[in-house]
């Protein structure tokens, strides 16, 4: 329903042993339209998406498409109360984290 709390996470996270930071992140999506960056490693806030709309249902993460801006690094997919979601991240989305 509207209310859960989906969460998803990079293929290959695998906490500290993760070699890159940017592999190292989980997207925990709540129902009041707001999506964490979590690092999975320090259980850390890496960055915070606010959407205009509640999100529910499941989050899915891929690496950018072709044709996609070079500076994104990673395409975040949701359903909204309002339809379809795609967020293109950039580095500057996902603040540094811990090594």
């Amino acid at each position: 329903g509207v209310n859960s709390t989906p969460t998803f996470f990079i293929i290959g996270a695998n906490g500290t042993t993760t070699a890159s930071l940017a592999d190292r992140i989980a997207f925990v999506a709540s129902a009041s339209g707001q999506i964490e960056i979590v690092d999975v490693a320090h259980y850390n806030n890496r960055g915070t998406l606010q959407l205009k709309y509640p999100v529910y249902g499941p989050l899915r993460v891929t690496r950018p498409l072709p044709g996609d801006p070079a500076d994104v690094v990673l395409k975040l997919y949701t359903m909204s109360t309002n339809g379809l979601v795609v967020i293109n991240l950039r580095a500057s989305d996902i603040k540094a984290g811990s090594p």
